[in-house]
């Protein structure tokens, strides 16, 4: 990567054996302000018959003396002679130059020195740096023609809406090089930076160079303000992006999505219908499919909290919030993302002994509670034997009925029913149902139990069971 710009003057000078001392303060070419005939400059900075190159070294020495006058005319006629050689040494340099597509512009630089304004009141005319073989695919501000880089650089600061160039990398017919100023530069836009082997990219030196910004943020130069600001991706800022946002999310789902994502189980905070909740949100995938899952409910089958008859199947009322910050155990709660959040899919677990196991339903609804608290039966169509996978080898149904699904209740309500679950009969109908498996459970045969597997052997397809489960309900 080569570099260009007002502090390049100095290497020139050094390179092109030009004094130092013509360049200013510490040796670097002071900022000008505009390009062409100006203050202080005789002529156009790109016009190529040079009057005045007859100043090189006697800048300190215009005020000669009038009794050397005759030396002087004879001076000047050595001098004419002198000029005339260096002119043609210039045109041969030129030549070998422009055949070996080297931009050296001594002329250029000389006159340079000679001019006192500005280009322009920003600071862009620092350095300029050379990406070989690269271009930037964006809005083309202007288009010139220049004899060279250098050329094509000073031009590009004469317009206050360019912020780097497409240069090309080889001249044409005449000679002339095509000059792309853009409207943008490769930190604002680096997915259209691409190699290019006809050309070469020039952009303005930044502290974006050193990529400051951390957790994906953006690096924008403030090239007025030799400044830069970073745009950070959501959850982060300060001025490098260096520090985490507490941001409230609606679901785990959203913070599994996030660019901060965890992968690991956490806890966070929710922003639930304009109330904070801290929830413990479970990642990845336990057994319903990858994600974020958001914790609703665990109930614990030998308590009543959450039996079939219970408000906390029709009311917007918490139970027990802190159980939503600890994992797959036996504390009971209700959330309020029972009925603040949407989904699409629904986790159901049950932990018997040890032996934890999981199911999915796919389906859409606006909350859990817009299913359930109506006690109207919604119907899934996941078939008796995915419900048994809950339990594990010791689940048991009726063969008869298998209503399933939200609500489900049979013609007689005494009988087993289910916030959310499957039914079995030993009839061919679901009038007297002996036997389920669901969450949110009651009636016969054991009406205490709340969730887990219920079923009479008369018949069932793997005899009579009592079996109370933890259940968990998640949803994404």
């Amino acid at each position: 990567m080569l570099f260009f710009g007002f502090h390049w003057c100095f290497s020139l000078f050094l390179t092109l054996g030009i004094p130092a001392t013509l360049s200013g303060q510490d040796g670097f070419i002071k900022p000008q302000t505009e390009i062409g005939r100006s203050p202080g400059c005789k002529d156009n900075l790109f016009d190529n018959n040079d009057d005045d190159d007859d100043d090189d070294d006697d800048d300190d020495d215009d005020d000669d003396d009038d009794d050397d006058d005759d030396d002087d005319d004879d001076d000047d006629d050595d001098d004419d002679d002198d000029d005339d050689d260096d002119d043609d040494d210039d045109d041969d340099d030129d030549d070998d130059n422009n055949n070996n597509n080297n931009y050296t512009g001594q002329k250029l630089v000389g006159k340079l020195v000679k001019c006192n304004s500005s280009f322009h009141s920003d600071k862009r005319q620092e350095i300029f740096l050379k990406e070989d073989n690269h271009s930037l695919d964006v809005s083309v501000v202007a288009t010139q023609v220049a004899r060279d880089i250098f050329e094509c650089i000073f031009k590009s600061l004469r317009n206050p809406f360019c912020l780097s160039l497409n240069v090309a990398a080889f001249k044409d017919a005449t000679g002339q090089i095509r000059c792309d100023l853009l409207s943008s530069d490769k930190h604002r836009n680096p997915d259209d930076f691409k190699s290019n082997d006809s050309s070469h990219y020039l952009f303005i030196k930044s502290e974006c160079l050193s990529s400051p910004c951390q957790n994906r943020g953006k690096c924008v130069p403030d090239y007025k303000r030799h400044r830069f600001h970073c745009n950070c991706t959501d959850g982060f800022k300060g001025k490098y992006c260096e520090k985490a946002v507490q941001k409230f999310h609606k679901s785990c789902k959203d913070v599994y999505n996030s660019p901060s994502s965890s992968v690991s189980n956490i806890v966070v905070a929710l922003d639930l219908d304009s109330q904070k909740i801290s929830v413990l949100c479970h990642m990845g995938d336990f057994g319903c499919g990858d994600g974020g899952w958001t914790p609703v409910m665990k109930i614990d089958g030998k308590r009543s909290t959450f039996h079939y008859d219970s408000n906390l199947w029709s009311n917007n009322e918490t139970f027990n919030v802190d159980g939503g910050l600890t994992g797959f155990d036996s504390v009971e709660t209700k959330l309020s993302t029972y009925w603040n959040t949407p989904f699409s899919t629904i986790c159901l677990g049950m932990k018997v002994g040890q032996n934890l196991s999981f199911i999915k339903i796919d389906k859409t609804a606006d909350s859990l509670m817009s299913l359930i608290a109506d006690g109207k039966h919604r119907d899934t169509f996941l078939g008796r034997n995915t419900w048994k996978k809950l339990i594990g080898s010791q689940a048991s149904l009726q063969y008869n009925c298998n209503m399933e699904g939200f609500n489900v209740v049979g013609a007689a309500r005494q009988w087993s029913r289910a916030r959310i679950g499957i039914l079995g009969n030993n009839e061919n109908d679901c009038g007297n149902c002996d036997s389920r498996i669901g969450f949110g459970t009651g009636g016969k045969h054991d009406n205490s139990s709340t969730c887990g597997n219920e079923a009479l052997n008369n018949p069932a397809d793997n005899g009579e069971r009592h079996i109370k489960a933890m259940g968990f309900i998640l949803i994404q």
